[in-house]
């Protein structure tokens, strides 16, 4: 019934447990060709914040590993999570996304 997964996790995560494994599996099991279904990734600008710990921005070495992790993984669609990184207007959120982008590019 879905077009497809929408994770959380980190390319290490999808890879190294059996998330990725129990896709296929289901997108299989559906009869449905695994190139239908696709999977959007979450590349996080901040560490996971603990409540009550100040916001941590990951590096932008971080953020390109994230991203060519979920190329190799076959990725089709990337999210970019701005949230805990200390930011409060959304010019300054587009200003991130912007820099993410000079990162990759």
């Amino acid at each position: 019934m879905g077009d497809g997964w929408m994770t959380l996790t980190s390319p290490a995560e999808a890879r190294d447990g059996e998330l990725l494994e129990r896709l296929r599996h289901y997108v299989a099991e559906a009869g449905r060709p695994l190139d239908e279904v696709g999977i959007e990734a979450t590349v996080n600008m901040a560490e996971d914040l603990i409540p009550g710990d100040a916001p941590t921005p990951r590096p932008p070495e971080a953020w390109a590993a994230d991203v060519a992790g979920w190329r190799e993984l076959g990725a089709t669609h990337l999210t970019v999570n701005t949230m805990g990184t200390g930011l409060s207007t959304a010019d300054e959120h587009i200003a991130a996304l912007r820099r993410f982008h000079d990162v990759l590019d």
